[in-house]
């Protein structure tokens, strides 16, 4: 297998761990052994629960690293709570990532994800994370689309977003900024 595509469907129930067609409770640990899975869609269900920790396994197998296709995660409008993992950071071939709507809460976002680099979309909107926005977010410099909105961020928006030059959809709606937003962030108004 190497999609998993199980979003906007009626399906309901727990999820075994052979996979099957109902879709809410925790995601199964045993997620991590699909080996060769590029895609994980598991969006718009009704899941629960703290992601498996051993998903980094499926994204360091060797297989995910040779893959050359779109890696995507797409696990937005669950009820999946807890630390967003400092884990993603070592998913070196992730282009896409949708964690929005969940339940999602961090002391702040972890830096790892400035480790991204070829990473596309990032959607982290509708959760509630807090802290400061790392200013390691402007190493993304492949980041074409960012939402960050209806969080709890505090502060200042990094200067280093400035330098996410590919960046056609940028979104922080937030209430809690405090200080101006950065020149450089204006200027990628192109």
């Amino acid at each position: 297998m190497t999609s998993l595509q199980l979003g906007k469907n009626q399906l309901n129930g727990n999820v075994p761990i052979s996979l099957g067609n109902q879709l809410s409770g925790p995601i199964p640990q045993e997620i991590g052994n699909l080996m060769m899975l590029v895609v994980l869609q598991l969006d718009t269900n009704h899941f629960t629960g703290i992601l498996p920790q051993n998903m980094s396994e499926w994204f360091t197998s060797k297989f995910y690293c040779k893959q050359q296709s779109s890696h995507r995660v797409r696990l937005e409008r669950n009820q999946l709570f807890g630390n967003i993992s400092e884990d993603f950071g070592i998913y070196r071939n992730l282009q896409y990532n949708d964690l929005s709507y969940n339940k999602f809460y961090v002391g702040k976002l972890p830096n790892e994800f400035g480790k991204l680099t070829i990473l596309l979309a990032l959607m982290l909107n509708g959760n509630q994370l807090f802290g400061n926005i790392p200013p390691e977010l402007g190493s993304l410099t492949n980041l074409e689309y960012l939402d960050l909105s209806n969080n709890r961020f505090d502060k200042s928006i990094p200067i280093n977003i400035g330098n996410l030059l590919k960046l056609n959809y940028l979104n922080m709606r937030n209430k809690k900024f405090s200080h101006d937003i950065p020149v450089q962030t204006i200027f990628l108004c192109k």
